[in-house]
């Protein structure tokens, strides 16, 4: 654990080596059926070179966050070498051909524009009809690739039935503490943005499992005075899977959430639950975090890896103004991204010069952080909300105490880049659904991942 002091330390930092990364967080930018594509082949490529094992976090945006989510439900089910065709049925499932390439996208990117200033075509027809049908069509996607009642049936099995197979009693913080304590846990975060607040949210299994475990309870408690145990927990879990599944399709949803083609997406009732995390309405999660990779350091990783899909470098100057629209979006989306790496490097520039120490006196700086919130320390109090994105989520003066004195450790980062033969492709490329140009851009990515391998620092060993 990490305190931060102003303390010396006596020895000299150690140089960093360049050995293997335990663990790995996996980052997939979204950009529509381009970034599923070659998302899809750069993990087929790391399963293939048994590099999966090693990939202990998922992170995900809009289609970054479909892939994010089958990825992750793949650990889970030990099912990975399914993983890669599983994908490649996922984007090829809506490869209609309507698009057939990115000249027709652009055309039809500026069309619709031109046709959105007319209130006719915007409100009676795109507002009332496309938009909609496109809506219910992402849900039955969702539901028919990343099986979201699946998922949450694999969290049940692991961390809670063992849990309810033993005693009644206390099940819920015997479930919580399983879940919390496994330190082998992959972990899944997709990013999105509420429109009212105008906060980044990231949604991650911790809140996918807070809602199954809610759901469990309520079921439970109104099954027990009517039914047998075994009878109230069979229905109680088909319940709590089916809320349970309700908020991660709604979640994946919001991440992928395009207003002006899918709708957006609201996080607000689900019958079943009281207590529902990151209530809102939801636009696409590119407005904030493409792909969420800060928050990735809290999940006890060594590297964070990014699958690219908006290129940094331009070689040329853009000399049109649709051209220039395409590299302003570039731009924003690195800016993302930047603003995220400046975070994670300057964490690792103060735990080598530091500034942020691990010096033995852990506990009791939590201990005296729980005295002071408890004999209602202000000053602690304010700097606290105005530093934690979601406050009102630690209930109690030790659940922020922990949060105040979390875990840092040194993260590398790197880039797994666009080919710079696909770096001039423009906004209406993300768009093409035609099965031979997806296939194509799956190679791509295959054959980007095998060189950013080749060019690692290090060898990984084969499990």
């Amino acid at each position: 654990m990490t305190t931060m002091t102003i303390e010396k330390s006596r020895k000299a930092p150690t140089p960093a080596l360049r050995v293997p990364p335990e663990r790995i967080g996996l980052g997939f930018q979204g950009g529509s059926f381009l970034a599923g594509a070659l998302s899809t082949g750069v993990v087929k490529a790391l399963i293939e070179r048994q590099i999966f094992d090693r990939i202990g976090a998922f992170s995900g945006t809009s289609a970054g966050a479909l892939v994010a989510a089958m990825c992750w439900k793949h650990q889970l089910a030990g099912t990975v070498n399914e993983l890669p065709e599983q994908l490649k049925q996922q984007w090829l499932a809506n490869a209609t051909g309507v698009i057939p390439n990115q000249q027709t996208g652009d055309f039809l990117k500026l069309l619709d524009r031109q046709w959105s200033l007319n209130p006719f075509y915007f409100h009676l027809w795109k507002e009332l009809m496309f938009v909609p049908k496109l809506h219910q069509a992402f849900e039955r996607w969702v539901a028919d690739y990343v099986q979201p009642k699946e998922c949450m049936q694999l969290l049940y099995e692991r961390y809670v039935q063992e849990q309810l197979a033993q005693s009644l009693d206390d099940w819920r913080d015997r479930s919580r503490s399983a879940f919390n304590n496994d330190e082998r846990r992959t972990r899944l975060l997709v990013s999105t943005t509420e429109i009212h607040r105008g906060e980044i949210v990231v949604i991650d299994d911790e809140d996918l499992f807070d809602a199954l475990l809610e759901a469990f309870e309520i079921a439970l408690s109104e099954r027990l005075n009517n039914m047998e145990r075994e009878q109230a927990i069979a229905g109680a879990r088909s319940r709590a899977i089916e809320v349970g599944a309700e908020y991660m399709s709604k979640a994946l949803m919001a991440s992928g959430s395009l207003d002006d083609l899918n709708g957006m997406t609201r996080i607000e009732e689900i019958q079943g639950l009281k207590n529902i995390k990151h209530k809102g309405h939801y636009l696409d999660g590119a407005w904030a975090e493409n792909p969420p990779m800060k928050e990735l350091i809290d999940s006890r990783i060594d590297e964070i890896w990014m699958v690219e899909v908006f290129p940094k470098k331009c070689e040329s100057e853009p000399e049109t103004h649709e051209a220039r629209q395409d590299r302003k979006e570039e731009l924003w989306q690195n800016a993302l991204v930047e603003q995220q790496l400046y975070f994670i490097r300057k964490v690792n520039l103060w735990l080598q010069s530091e500034r942020l120490l691990d010096d033995g006196r852990l506990q009791d700086l939590r201990q005296k952080l729980i005295e002071r919130l408890n004999g209602g320390d202000v000053a602690l109090l304010e700097a606290f909300n105005n530093g934690v994105a979601h406050p009102d989520y630690f209930a109690t003066a030790e659940a922020k105490a922990a949060e105040m004195t979390k875990v840092y450790r040194p993260v590398t980062t790197r880039c797994i880049h666009l080919p710079t033969e696909l770096q001039p492709l423009t906004a209406g490329a993300r768009i093409v659904n035609s099965p031979s140009y997806l296939v194509d851009k799956m190679d791509v990515g295959y054959a980007s991942a095998l060189r950013f391998v080749s060019d690692l620092p290090y060898t990984l060993p084969t499990p």
